[in-house]
């Protein structure tokens, strides 16, 4: 009975997008929307989010979304921007590909155990982006959400540091797979 409960308010979730409220930032060129599901909380940052780089919040280096992720992946990069069904589909399945997942990186797989258990207490960030084979990405930051990190609903954070309180993930939504896992290193 209980089971039937949560796959009906799981569907009501995904169909009405009853929990996603979009929030208007400083600027018209940078938006994002903040999505709360039933064991994950995240920002889906859109095609035309701009966020600053400057270490003071001056706007002196202000970058999209894409100048960032060329740093991060080789590949071509088109601008796409998820619908939130696209994330509540991801994360519906995300426990299963992280439970399936499995690297060469030693530094990755001795945290894994750690991450697997606690993973619906990072919240997310999210960026889409599209390869040179017009496959769907994201982009998923997952910071612990004990990090006490200032407005992670309005701003891509930027850490250096803090092992598996952060990590970065690339997934391939057409193959349902993650492509490629960091867990940052330690201070």
């Amino acid at each position: 009975m209980k089971q039937i409960f949560y796959t009906i308010l799981i569907i009501l979730f995904i169909t009405s997008n009853l929990f996603a409220f979009e929030k208007k930032n400083v600027s018209k060129s940078d938006s994002c929307i903040l999505i709360i599901g039933p064991n994950f909380q995240g920002t889906l940052f859109q095609e035309n989010y701009i966020f600053d780089l400057s270490p003071n919040k001056s706007k002196r280096l202000t970058v999209k979304t894409q100048y960032y992720l060329e740093s991060l992946i080789k590949d071509t990069k088109i601008p796409w921007t998820p619908n939130v069904s696209d994330i509540y589909e991801f994360e519906s399945n995300f426990v299963k590909i992280l439970k399936e997942y499995t690297t060469d990186d030693e530094y990755v797989n001795y945290h894994l155990p750690e991450i697997r258990k606690k993973i619906e207490k990072y919240r997310r960030q999210y960026i889409g982006f599209k390869d040179s084979n017009n496959h769907k990405h994201l982009w998923i930051q997952f910071f612990l959400d004990d990090t006490k990190i200032t407005k992670p609903d309005e701003d891509i954070i930027i850490i250096l540091g803090g092992g598996s309180a952060l990590l970065l993930l690339i997934v391939d939504l057409e193959e349902n797979k993650i492509e490629q896992f960091w867990v940052n290193e330690p201070i």
